[in-house]
């Protein structure tokens, strides 16, 4: 499928005469479309799943933004490697986001999620959630899900009472409907409950969480 709205390179070549070719031609077309449509189109082409194009808009945006739109892109590049799964490339927008703007809650946030996957750097990922909460807006509807991943990594950390209470407030705040974080909540509320020995409780957790799936 054709990728839209990216600079085009045309390269053509005119005959002067018989049996005999000029050197190529380029000519550059102008790109009709703004930094925000390209994450905007790289968006759409994300929720497809289609990751390539998805990088390809955001790689456009970043070049055409200004330094808020920058940002924007530079994370949206850290989501969809995060998506592949390919957490060094995700961890080095995240990083040059926070390079840019040192207090984008989602950069903080989603830097801390990819070393939690990497399994590196726990307390510096602690850190950079706390300060996404700090400095979260209030009534940020992400924050359940910041909470979320400060409480996974507090159980990494053997944290296991502490990412409890984590989680009753991320539950507490997260919007009824949003069955995919309320089952992200209730599965790590298991395994905190059962690392502590509460099997019971573990077991409700596990059960609550599989309703939602």
């Amino acid at each position: 499928m054709p990728r839209l709205g990216i600079m085009l390179v045309l390269l053509f070549i005119t005959l002067t005469a018989p049996g005999c070719a000029s050197l190529p031609k380029i000519r550059i077309l102008h790109d009709p479309l703004t930094a925000q449509e390209h994450l905007t189109l790289g968006v759409s082409y994300e929720s497809q799943e289609k990751l390539d194009l998805a990088i390809s808009e955001y790689e456009a945006a970043f070049k055409k933004g200004s330094k808020e739109t920058e940002v924007t892109a530079l994370v949206y590049l850290g989501n969809a490697h995060a998506q592949r799964r390919d957490f060094r490339q995700a961890a080095k927008y995240y990083r040059k986001a926070l390079a840019k703007d040192t207090q984008n809650v989602q950069a903080l946030n989603n830097l801390a999620w990819v070393y939690l996957q990497q399994g590196i750097k726990l307390m510096e990922a602690e850190a950079m959630v706390r300060q996404a909460l700090d400095q979260a807006p209030s009534g940020d509807p992400n924050r359940p899900g910041y909470l979320d991943t400060l409480a996974e990594i507090l159980i990494a950390q053997g944290q296991f009472s502490e990412a409890l209470n984590v989680l009753n407030e991320a539950e507490s705040l997260a919007d009824q409907k949003d069955s995919v974080l309320l089952s992200h909540i209730y599965e790590h509320k298991a395994r905190a409950y059962d690392a502590l020995g509460q099997t019971e409780k573990a077991h409700n957790a596990h059960q609550r969480a599989k309703a939602l799936q």
